[in-house]
């Protein structure tokens, strides 16, 4: 209880984990305080399975990270503390890290003073609301690997707190489905990227709270961070239905260090609309590709002037994109197609 809760601590030096493994339960864990714990640079709490509920706990000062959620597993986990509980020698040295597929209620928690407060695998697909960051080496969710199934990401709260996108890029592969909600902010570091290999993306940005794709830590250089890529496996944008990958109000700023351009679609058929491209390291849209027959409708693209290839967008290998009701200004070139690349405008 609050009044009387239960301690693990360490009997000398440090000891190694509570494992709640496959098929036990229902199990719970309240007003439990765990300090001390994660020899090995391992979780002091384990969860590997559905029934447990672990709320209103401490995770303090210990030898490797916090509660680690297993593959597939599907725990809750509300009101606790996360409290300097990793350190930085485990690999990711995250407070709550979330493994590949794994689908917990993460609801109310605050994350203070840890290496990395949450990490997850970008298979993984949590309930989030209401949870807080602070003095965090990253205040928000760190993010990495390759999206196989339906993974729904809404904001965090303020635009302080953020994914942010670790490693190469998150992928979207074997048909898995991202989906980014209103207000939701994407940070990338210098090698990070989100890249559509053979799959859907859904940017669902609204007026007023649009979805950013933005660099990590505010480095507003042009090219900071690689792409967005829609390649050819990416599904196409079906008006009738509503369904299939589209981007509708974003904001994608300071991308485009990869040779594309900031947002790439290759011989794909997605709509673009409503988003604001600005301050890329090249190109603001490239369409390439005799596939290619994106909508684009009512964008801002501005002010890609880092490079003589600079345009706002740039068509080319036969691709015809519909444009309409854009607004290219401040770019070397507003629009420029080459190699057969046949806009209609």
């Amino acid at each position: 209880t609050e009044a009387l809760p239960i301690s693990f601590n360490p009997a000398s030096s440090e000891w190694d984990s509570v494992q709640l493994l496959a098929g036990s339960g229902p199990s719970e864990i309240a007003y439990a305080n765990f300090a001390g714990g994660g020899s090995g640079r391992r979780e002091m709490l384990g969860l590997a399975g559905d029934k447990a509920d672990v709320h209103h706990s401490n995770f303090l000062a210990g030898s490797g990270v916090g509660v680690e959620v297993k593959a597939d597993a599907a725990p809750s986990l509300r009101f606790n503390r996360f409290d300097g509980c990793t350190v930085s020698q485990a690999l990711p040295p995250a407070a709550l890290r979330l493994l590949k597929g794994s689908r917990p209620v993460v609801r109310g928690n605050y994350f203070l003073k840890n290496v990395l407060a949450m990490q997850m695998d970008a298979s993984a697909s949590p309930s989030l609301d209401g949870n807080r960051f602070d003095y965090n080496g990253h205040n928000g969710i760190t993010v990495s690997g390759t999206v196989t199934g339906r993974t729904t990401l809404a904001s965090l709260g303020p635009r302080r707190w953020s994914y942010r996108v670790d490693g190469n890029a998150v992928l979207v592969d074997q048909g898995g489905t991202l989906t980014l909600l209103a207000g939701t902010t994407f940070r990338f570091t210098s090698s990070g990227a989100l890249r559509v290999k053979n799959g859907t993306l859904q940017v669902k940005g609204v007026a007023g709270s649009p979805v950013q794709l933005i660099p990590e830590k505010d480095d507003r250089r042009p090219g900071a961070w690689p792409e967005v890529l829609l390649d050819d496996g990416a599904t196409d944008y079906d008006p009738a239905s509503g369904t299939g990958t589209f981007i509708d109000h974003a904001e994608i700023r300071y991308g485009g260090a990869a040779s594309g351009g900031a947002l790439t679609v290759r011989n794909s058929s997605p709509r673009i609309q409503s988003t604001l491209i600005t301050q890329s390291g090249g190109r603001g849209i490239t369409v390439t590709g005799a596939e290619a027959r994106p909508q684009l409708i009512g964008n801002l693209i501005v002010d890609q002037q880092n490079e003589a290839r600079g345009s706002g967008i740039f068509v080319d290998n036969g691709a015809a994109p519909s444009l309409s009701f854009n607004i290219l200004r401040g770019n070397i070139d507003g629009l420029r197609a080459d190699s057969g690349g046949l806009p209609q405008v």
